[in-house]
């Protein structure tokens, strides 16, 4: 009897073996968050996506004829700064001058859908907005010239 309760005492005093966090599914471990702070351009990676021309918005969107990304941004305020900030960051990516200027159409369309998100995300954003609209303006006059 005295020789069990020493094996429990020494038991008590074990260091518990520590757990790693790659032992958790993937999924559970990572947030939105988590990858735009890895890829800070994958919030426009995902609007860009989730954009519908007026005509796909029909056959895309819901009901209220919204666009997909549009009813992402709805779902809260913290997704909004996220996906934004990305949006901001994406504005710099290389693009043929087609898709670059759906691109500064679909911002243009959200800055006056999300106006307070869209000013609250500039604290958070790297790229500024003369960057990007000198960036737009190249692209364009690169398909002029051509």
């Amino acid at each position: 009897m005295a020789k069990r309760k020493a094996d429990q005492t020494e038991d008590q005093f074990e260091t518990p073996q520590k757990l790693s966090r790659r032992a958790e599914p993937l999924a559970e471990c990572l947030s939105l968050l988590d990858v735009q702070q890895a890829v800070p351009d994958f919030g426009g990676l995902l609007a860009d996506y989730l954009w519908c021309d007026e005509d796909e918005t029909a056959e895309v969107g819901s009901a209220k004829g919204t666009r997909p990304v549009q009813e992402m941004l709805m779902t809260g305020r913290s997704a909004q700064l996220q996906l934004i900030t990305g949006m901001k960051e994406a504005r710099l990516i290389d693009r043929p001058p087609m898709e670059t200027r759906r691109y500064a159409i679909m911002c243009d369309h959200l800055t006056m859908s999300f106006p307070s998100a869209w000013k609250a995300s500039k604290k958070l954003s790297f790229t500024t907005t003369p960057q990007a609209d000198q960036k737009f303006v190249r692209a364009l006059l690169s398909a002029l010239a051509a």
